[in-house]
C-alpha cells in the first residue's frame, strides 16, 4: 500500500481526521473498517447510512433497471421513496444516500434533492453486469502500484467474479516506489485459480494486439486501471 502499512493504521489516520472536524462526519455501516472508526468517536457526532438496520439512513427498496436505479430510504420511522440515480450499482445507491444525508444537513429540500439525482449522470464503472445482462463482458485491467497490488492480492482475486474474462497488464509503477515484476505474476496465479478465463500477455502494446482478435461482435471490452490503459481503448476503437 501506498502510505499506510496495513488497513488498521488506515483506520488510525481516519479516526485522526474525525477528532479534528468540527462538523457531522458521515458513515456507512456496512463496512467494518468504518464500524472500527465509529466506535470510538462520540455518538452525537456521527450520522450513519447504509443497508444496516442500525443505521440512522437505511437503504430499502433497492431496484435496479437496465438504465437506472431506483430506491428508497428510512430515518426516524419516516419513509423517503422514489429516488431516482441514472447510474447502476447498489454502491451508487449508498453514495447518492451520504450525499442525501449532507444535504439535509444543510438545509436542502427532500424535492431539490430528488431532482438533483434524478438528473444527474456519470460514469458507468459498478455493477456493469447489471446493464450487460447476456453480454460477454471482458475486463482488462492494470493494476498501479506493485505494493498495493501485492498488499491487496486477496482483495483483488475477488474483484472479476462478474465478468467473464480478465486480462492483465504490466503494473503501472510509480515514481514512490521500484517496480516489481513478480507483482503481476503473483496476480495472475491468483487469479488463475479462481477465475476460468485469465490472460496476460505484458505490456500495454503486446495486450492490445493480442486482444483485438480476441473480440467478437457484441462483446463488452472494459478497460481499467490509474495508468495508460486507455491506449487500449484507442487502438482497438482504431483497429476493430
Amino acid at each position: 500500500m501506498d502510505v499506510y502499512s496495513s488497513v488498521k493504521e488506515i483506520e488510525k489516520a481516519f479516526l485522526k481526521l474525525i477528532k479534528i472536524t468540527q462538523d457531522k462526519v458521515v458513515a456507512c455501516l456496512d463496512w467494518q473498517s468504518v464500524r472500527n472508526i465509529i466506535d470510538k468517536c462520540p455518538e452525537e457526532k456521527v450520522i450513519t447510512y447504509g443497508k444496516s438496520a442500525e443505521a440512522q439512513w437505511r437503504l430499502i427498496d433497492y431496484c435496479q433497471d437496465i438504465n437506472y436505479l431506483k430506491f428508497s430510504v428510512c430515518h426516524d420511522n419516516k419513509f423517503f421513496s422514489d429516488f431516482e440515480l441514472r447510474l447502476l450499482g447498489r454502491f451508487n445507491a449508498l453514495n447518492a444516500i451520504a450525499s442525501l444525508v449532507v444535504a439535509q444537513h444543510c438545509g436542502i429540500d427532500i424535492k431539490v434533492i430528488k431532482e438533483a439525482f434524478r438528473t444527474f449522470s456519470g460514469l458507468e464503472r459498478r455493477a456493469i453486469r447489471d446493464k450487460f445482462i447476456k453480454r460477454n463482458i471482458m475486463c482488462i485491467f492494470q493494476p498501479h502500484t506493485a505494493s498495493r497490488t501485492l498488499a491487496l492480492l486477496d482483495q483483488f482475486v475477488k474483484s472479476f467474479n462478474d465478468v467473464d474474462g480478465v486480462v492483465l497488464v504490466d503494473t503501472f509503477s510509480s515514481a514512490r516506489e521500484k517496480e516489481t515484476p513478480e507483482a503481476i505474476q503473483k496476480l495472475y496465479e491468483a487469479l488463475t485459480k479462481h477465475h476460468p478465463n485469465v490472460l496476460y500477455f505484458g505490456g500495454v502494446g503486446k495486450t492490445a494486439e493480442n486482444i483485438l482478435p480476441r473480440i467478437k461482435p457484441r462483446d463488452v471490452v472494459i478497460t481499467m486501471g490509474a495508468g495508460d490503459v486507455y491506449k487500449i481503448k484507442e487502438y482497438l476503437m482504431e483497429n476493430i
